[in-house]
């Protein structure tokens, strides 16, 4: 198992102290991602150092490699130095006694005991980190602390699910610019992205295709039976309509190669596009020599896989997106900081959507 970041007690740390970025739910680590973005750019706007934090697996993670990931497997923790002090969870722990002092939640957002015991208990459990008590968190001293001014006297703050904030956040679209602009991923990611997106289209440029929607998930979980057959056959039918409409996008731009990274469940979506006559379409199951390393012990492993496939869509040329997607999402956002390429929705491709089909 990978090491969290080495703890340090010689580093200098701000006299504004520690934020602990807040958020746990049942969701992928797409939407983790983005929540640990904000309170990057809290921390920054705030002159905080931020404390590092843990990441879970989505459903589809295979049993054996059904673990919490480091951010430093995650991303290059070294970039994001550049503009923000990162802090272990064990200096934290220790400078905090275990315990974060005051949490800022957004005015918008009433906590409920039910919301405030679950993230409570779990993080003392997960963390070993203990929250103040709710009553406190309501009163506005509290609730409220929004400037820095006002924060200043807390060394050990928490912001609460920062991602979720129905009111608008106290620092600017730059701040999270900079965030998207180092957020990268971690060197072995980048360096296997590298090398396959240099072998999809023999150094050409290629499209990179997110196929993924909300109704066939609703079927592809494991957990869920699908009782609604007629929706399976929509979501077919809509898929032949997409196959072909991408191939007419393909050509209109002159781009002869595709990748495409999709769901376990949404498999047949690779077929098709290879009956719609879409040329070169290469997925995960392409990936293997004697055209590309060896990569196994990384396509085994979906946490880390999915990674690398968010790279690749950095590196092409086209994103087509899903559009309400997370995992779309968090490509969007770096490939839109660094001026990369071109983003399109899918939505805005396909010609027909059959009833009760959601290309999300």
């Amino acid at each position: 198992m990978i090491p969290s970041l080495t703890p340090t007690s010689t580093i200098h740390r701000p006299k504004r102290g520690y934020l602990l970025s807040i958020h746990y739910d049942a969701n992928g680590p797409n939407v983790q991602y983005g929540s640990y973005r904000t309170g990057l750019a809290f921390a920054i706007y705030s002159g905080r150092v931020i404390v590092e934090t843990l990441f879970f697996p989505h459903w589809e993670q295979e049993k054996e490699t059904r673990r919490v990931r480091y951010l430093n497997e995650t991303f290059d923790y070294k970039t994001l130095e550049q503009i923000v002090s990162i802090a272990s969870l064990e200096e934290f722990r220790r400078e905090c006694n275990q315990t974060v002092k005051a949490i800022i939640v957004d005015p918008d957002t009433l906590l409920d005991r039910e919301s405030y015991k679950k993230r409570a208990d779990a993080y003392e459990r997960i963390y070993d980190i203990r929250f103040p008590k709710l009553k406190d968190i309501r009163n506005d001293s509290y609730a409220r602390i929004l400037s820095r001014q006002d924060a200043s006297s807390i060394m050990c703050l928490g912001i609460w699910e920062p991602s979720f904030w129905k009111s608008e956040l106290p620092f600017s679209q730059d701040i999270l610019n900079s965030v998207d602009k180092h957020m990268v991923y971690a060197p072995e990611i980048q360096n296997i992205g590298r090398t396959i997106s240099r072998q999809i289209c023999h150094g050409k440029p290629y499209l990179a295709l997110h196929w993924r929607n909300k109704t066939g998930e609703r079927c592809g979980h494991p957990n869920n039976i699908c009782k609604e057959p007629d929706l399976m056959v929509n979501i077919s039918k809509t898929a032949h309509v997409a196959a072909k409409d991408l191939r007419v996008f393909m050509l209109a731009h002159n781009l002869s190669c595709m990748y495409i990274a999709l769901p376990v469940f949404a498999k047949e979506m690779v077929r098709l596009l290879k009956d719609a006559n879409v040329r070169n379409v290469v997925s995960k199951d392409d990936i293997r020599p004697p055209k590309y390393p060896d990569f196994t012990d990384v396509k085994h492993d979906a946490y880390l896989w999915s990674l690398v496939e968010e790279d690749i869509c950095l590196r092409s040329e086209i994103f087509v997106a899903t559009k309400y997607s997370s995992w779309s999402k968090q490509v969007r956002r770096i490939r839109e900081a660094a001026g990369n390429g071109t983003i399109v929705s899918l939505p805005d491709i396909v010609t027909w959507i059959a009833e009760g089909v959601v290309l999300k």
